[in-house]
């Protein structure tokens, strides 16, 4: 399934499990990821994934504060109109990346509703485990 040359994917229609491979999100790279998020969402929809696998583990460059709370929370706001149910994101290894997500996180629960259970990892195979269940 391709969805975008930034985004890697690969669906498991067994589990209805959507794994998203997030590429460095710098920020000349913003127009490009606001339209990769969207067909993501378009995507979710039309294969009406209930699970998604975020697997940010080799993002190494976080885009700047602004930019990258609008990618999550175009994201978050578009994922709200879809049937999913549970999304698990994969840590990065970087601690300025996590630092920088762990912010908008907080961000988006404060500012909306998210109707979907999600759960951060440091384990890939414990995040599917914990989507399949």
């Amino acid at each position: 399934m391709f969805i975008s040359s930034l985004l890697k994917t690969d669906y498991d229609p067994a589990n209805s499990i959507l794994k998203v491979v997030y590429p460095d999100l710098q920020d000349f790279l913003l127009v490009e990821i606001i339209n990769a998020t969207d067909k993501l969402v378009e995507t979710v929809k039309t294969y009406n994934v209930k699970r998604i696998l975020i697997d940010s583990s080799k993002t190494a460059v976080p885009a700047g504060n602004a930019e990258g709370r609008e990618i999550s929370l175009t994201l978050a706001l578009g994922l709200m109109k879809t049937h999913v149910q549970k999304i698990a994101r994969v840590e990065s290894f970087s601690a300025d990346v996590e630092a920088t997500v762990q912010s908008h996180i907080s961000y988006i629960n404060q500012t909306i509703y998210i109707p979907f259970l999600f759960k951060n990892f440091t384990d890939k195979a414990e995040a599917l485990e914990w989507l399949k269940r």
